[in-house]
């Protein structure tokens, strides 16, 4: 049985593979950014309780941001320009 950091990452990669092969056909970020909307909206409808969705997604939100900042200041990541 996988761990969750196992799954987590799984699951992770094959998204943000994804999204790069829809950059490489040609998508622009602006594309991508509609797409990752669209993904949190399938999230909250799939997950999320109605009327608990604004908390959890600023909780998400909040917790990418972190993240993204940490991996920023390891200059792990560069940013795409777009």
């Amino acid at each position: 049985m996988r761990s969750k950091a196992d799954r987590h990452d799984r699951v992770t990669r094959e998204l943000i593979m994804k999204l790069k092969e829809t950059l490489d056909d040609g998508a622009d970020v602006p594309e991508i950014m509609v797409i990752g909307e669209s993904f949190l909206v399938g999230i909250a409808l799939l997950c999320i309780r109605k009327g608990a969705d604004v908390v959890v997604l600023e909780d998400m939100f909040n917790g990418a941001l972190d993240r993204l900042e940490a991996l920023r200041k390891q200059e792990k990541y560069e940013r795409r320009d777009g």
